[in-house]
């Protein structure tokens, strides 16, 4: 079986949670039942449309909505077991796919491929001219939760755009390597208030994910301010149980 990665994973280094990518994610709670229209952006262009019933009945915890399934200059998404696409409830196409959860549940949106930079609005699909955005990714409120692992060792900055006393810190170790399998610790947390962030600096393991809790407007940005590479002199290593072998010596041949 071939694998084979998405080279974005690897290359991105800063994160912004209104510029989603494969490595941040955006989770909101619909508490209201009814049924939203959401609109997914790449940059400031609209590439489609959902729609989000929220319904008290439903047994739906989590909905999983993939911007990237909405990007038609990437491949099409693969179809689960279900024949379901990216938790969607139902076969629409990728400008009417529906989701469903319950009020108490949450959406998750995430990026599964490519280059990302993606955001999403969304609000009430009953048509008034009065109504105010419920959701936009660009501008997190009301316990919104931004997601985001960052692989790059290092030292972050870490601001929130819409609060200019918001300021912070974030350093994530070197790999090193142990004698048993590595596994990242729980996800660290930071709130973000009208007084900046709580805590202002944390530090992170390699692989731990971080979880930012607006409770007040927030757009969280991370910025790499000095990487990390390791110690200087350190020995390269192969593959766990690989071990190159030495060449014996050509015999000389008899005169």
């Amino acid at each position: 079986m071939k694998m084979t990665f998405d080279q974005n994973l690897f290359t991105q280094v800063g994160l912004d949670s209104g510029s989603l990518t494969m490595l941040g994610g955006v989770t909101h709670r619909f508490l209201e039942a009814g049924q939203y229209r959401g609109v997914v952006y790449r940059g400031g262009e609209s590439i489609g449309k959902f729609y989000i019933n929220v319904d008290k009945n439903s047994p739906v915890a989590q909905a999983n909505i993939d911007l990237a399934a909405f990007d038609t200059s990437l491949p099409a998404p693969a179809t689960t077991a279900t024949g379901t696409i990216c938790g969607c409830q139902g076969e629409g196409t990728k400008a009417e796919t529906t989701f469903e959860v319950n009020p108490k549940g949450y959406a998750v949106f995430h990026v599964s491929a490519g280059a990302g930079g993606y955001a999403v609005r969304a609000s009430k699909a009953a048509e008034d001219p009065k109504q105010q955005n419920q959701f936009d990714s660009r501008e997190l409120n009301r316990e919104d939760i931004f997601s985001a692992v960052v692989l790059r060792p290092g030292t972050y900055s870490v601001s929130n755009g819409l609060n200019t006393k918001a300021k912070g810190k974030i350093t994530i170790g070197y790999p090193k390597i142990g004698k048993t399998a590595y596994r990242p610790p729980s996800p660290a947390k930071i709130v973000c208030s009208e007084g900046g962030f709580e805590p202002a600096n944390v530090e992170l393991q390699p692989g731990q994910a971080v979880l930012f809790q607006a409770n007040a407007p927030s757009r969280i940005t991370l910025e790499l301010v000095k990487a990390d590479d390791g110690p200087a002199g350190r020995p390269e290593h192969t593959r766990g149980g690989w071990k190159k072998a030495a060449l014996p010596e050509q015999k000389r041949k008899k005169a």
